[in-house]
């Protein structure tokens, strides 16, 4: 079971493929977490074929790795400063 979160028409392949890619850029450096983004992509990945309690736990193995990060850091403390963050992948 998948969710859609977002339809993105377009009227030929080459258009859709910019689209698609612009979006996935938002996502992803220079100035985004990007270990959070890789992780995510593990989780999902990697958990959509898991039976749901071990998906659960890899989730909460992946997020813990983050709590633990050099971005974490940064972040929460870019937000309590009142700053963009500038975040490492590490």
């Amino acid at each position: 079971m998948g969710l859609v979160n977002e339809v993105i028409d377009a009227p030929d392949a080459e258009t859709f493929l910019s689209r698609v890619l612009e979006r996935a850029r938002a996502f992803v450096p220079p100035g985004r977490a990007s270990k959070a983004v890789g992780l995510i992509k593990r989780a999902v990945q990697t958990g959509s074929e898991l039976p749901f309690q071990e998906s659960l736990a890899l989730e909460r193995e992946l997020q813990q790795q983050l709590f633990e990060s050099e971005d974490a850091r940064e972040g929460i403390a870019a937000n309590l400063e009142k700053r963009p963050p500038v975040f490492t992948g590490r």
